[in-house]
């Protein structure tokens, strides 16, 4: 899932571990979460699976925000133009052995997707340990953020799971719901 900046040290805790490489997922396309997609692809002959939003940001520097990572860390632009399996929202899936179901929740990213494989949740950047993701970036949308939050706290109120997000802390859904001022009450996002 997102793989990121650095792919030799990506791909030693794969071996290390003895994983076996089915596909890649992608939460939303943020050059941090989509970096070495082209590598990993190539590498394992796997799928990429994302969003049509999120699929729409690969080939643009702006809002993938690569063009930070150029004029900041020095890092290359990260233009993708690659086949994509396009995921749904409230979709079911297989791939292999891992079956999910994918919620897209925009505001940090316009195609952020949420992944819930039953026993836990990866959240991407869309909702953090105490916050959610960032809504100042080219692309992101507070009012789409504000929905979001709305539809997920509407669909996993009796539900609980840990998440993990793109960055920080794990959590869970219900402690989540229950102390993140965002979830609480998601107007709060003009906060930000």
């Amino acid at each position: 899932v997102d793989p990121s900046f650095d792919p030799k040290s990506i791909g030693r805790k794969i071996d290390f571990l003895g994983l076996k490489v089915v596909g890649i997922l992608v939460t939303h396309a943020h050059q941090d979460h989509i970096f070495s997609v082209q590598h990993f692809m190539d590498l394992y002959r796997v799928d990429v699976w994302a969003s049509e939003k999120s699929k729409e940001l690969f080939g643009d520097r702006v809002r993938n925000l690569s063009f930070i990572g150029s004029q900041h860390f020095g890092l290359e632009e990260t233009i993708l133009d690659v086949p994509v399996k396009i995921l749904e929202d409230q979709t079911t899936y297989q791939i292999e052995n891992f079956i999910f179901t994918t919620g897209i929740y925009p505001g940090h990213s316009i195609g952020c997707t949420v992944f819930d494989f039953g026993e836990f949740m990866l959240t991407g950047d869309f909702i953090f340990k105490g916050t959610i993701g960032r809504i100042d970036w080219p692309g992101s949308n507070p009012e789409d953020m504000k929905n979001s939050l709305m539809l997920f706290r509407d669909r996993y109120k009796t539900i609980d799971m840990p998440i993990y997000a793109g960055h920080n802390d794990a959590s869970t859904i219900q402690k989540e719901l229950a102390t993140n001022i965002f979830l609480l009450d998601p107007t709060n996002v003009k906060w930000l």
